[in-house]
């Protein structure tokens, strides 16, 4: 497991909800944006996890990959990039 895997898990275990409460005492927004931008965070590095950490080394563990599966794996990568691109226009919608 690398550093970065490490982060990301380490974010959406304990980071997250110090973030939280850090943005709460602070005063920056009411809490239901402010939750609703971290949990914005948390799917955005899950997302990330799954590609680098799961379907990009699954693709590279299969060298003989039949095309037609190699694409359904693209088509995945395209989705979570797609579900990362929701949560970047939604959190920039987000005044805090």
């Amino acid at each position: 497991m690398s550093r970065t895997d490490d982060a990301l898990r380490e974010f959406a275990d304990t980071g997250s909800g110090k973030l939280l409460g850090l943005a709460e005492k602070r005063r920056l927004g009411s809490r239901e944006r402010i939750d609703a931008l971290v949990h914005a965070l948390v799917d955005i590095a899950e997302s990330i996890e799954k590609v680098y950490g799961k379907i990009i080394p699954k693709i590279l563990d299969e060298p003989e990959i039949p095309p037609e599966a190699l694409r359904e794996r693209l088509w995945e990568i395209r989705e979570e990039f797609r579900h990362i691109d929701y949560h970047i226009h939604d959190a920039k919608l987000m005044e805090l």
